[in-house]
């Protein structure tokens, strides 16, 4: 289970909330239904990934749970497509040009979707149990304010 530093937990969770009959539960989005530019982002340097043109946005929401089989079959297949680790192909990308989320939730689409619980954005969610604020900025007064409440 990863959960990133921006991103606070607003109500408790359990493992059928990110597991569901053993499977991860992956949240995406269709390309075609992301108007702005910003959702747009990961979709050229993960098809670079993949070696094809990729249909969705795979990072959704926090937390994102990937099975450790995954995470090593990923690094063996990078090897494989690549010529190269992981790490040497993140670090030779252009502006940091790389999304390790949508990278491994392609992969888990085209070559194990059947292990992975799909949720398509586009249809209800539930209610979230985060809260994800860009902090890429620097933490403004108003985004302090917005965490301190929902911690309160």
């Amino acid at each position: 289970v990863y959960q990133d530093s921006d991103t606070i937990f607003t109500r408790p969770i359990t493992p059928e909330d990110l597991i569901v009959n053993g499977k991860v539960r992956w949240l995406y989005t269709p390309y075609s239904s992301i108007n702005s530019g910003d959702g747009q982002t990961w979709k050229e340097p993960t098809s670079k990934v993949m070696n094809m043109p990729v249909p969705h946005e795979f990072m959704r929401r926090h937390p994102l749970v990937t099975p450790r089989w995954a995470l090593e079959e990923f690094r063996k297949w990078m090897w494989k497509v690549h010529g190269m680790s992981l790490e040497q192909y993140i670090m030779i990308q252009p502006g940091r040009s790389f999304s390790e989320w949508n990278a491994i939730g392609s992969w888990l689409w085209f070559y194990h979707r059947d292990k992975v619980i799909w949720q398509n954005t586009n249809e209800d969610l539930g209610t979230s149990y985060t809260l994800q604020k860009y902090s890429w900025g620097g933490l403004s007064d108003a985004i302090r304010a917005e965490l301190e409440a929902a911690l309160a």
